[in-house]
């Protein structure tokens, strides 16, 4: 059984220029390191694939969780910043919506839930879906019923 021996050379790369690579010799097996520079770049364009990549993963479940979820057309534009607050109530309700998204994994885990109660065109629904568009960004499954298909 032959040692195995390291030690550097010189090399040229096309892209960079010199550089020295580490050779590994044994037996009749020869090793050698890349272009450090070319290895960085490899690099980087795989951790910027794998970026890519992961991101295109994320929208598509996010694009699948919103055709899940049924949001019905009319209602894809509330948000929580076009709700119009027009007295203390709305503006109280507006809060409380804002907060259970801001601690929606708390409001998960102890099971709580919200539940709007007013007059026709108060901005339930529009406060309800706003709430789902933010959790569905998060990548949150929601689904979105009529109180009548519920019960």
């Amino acid at each position: 059984m032959t040692d195995m021996e390291k030690h550097k050379e010189p090399r040229a790369c096309q892209h960079h220029g010199a550089y020295e690579a580490e050779v590994t010799s044994w037996d009749s097996l020869k090793l050698e390191s890349r272009c450090p520079e070319c290895e960085r770049e490899r690099e980087e364009r795989l951790c910027r694939e794998e970026e890519e990549r992961a991101q295109r993963e994320r929208r598509n479940r996010i694009r699948s969780n919103y055709n899940e979820a049924k949001i019905p057309a009319r209602f894809s534009h509330c948000t929580f910043d076009n709700y119009e607050v027009r007295d203390k109530r709305q503006e109280r309700a507006l809060s409380v919506a804002r907060a259970y998204v801001a601690q929606f994994k708390e409001v998960c885990a102890k099971g709580h839930n919200l539940t709007f109660c007013g007059r026709s065109g108060t901005g339930k629904t529009h406060l309800g879906v706003a709430i789902a568009h933010n959790l569905l960004q998060s990548e949150r499954t929601v689904i979105y019923r009529q109180t009548i298909e519920v019960i």
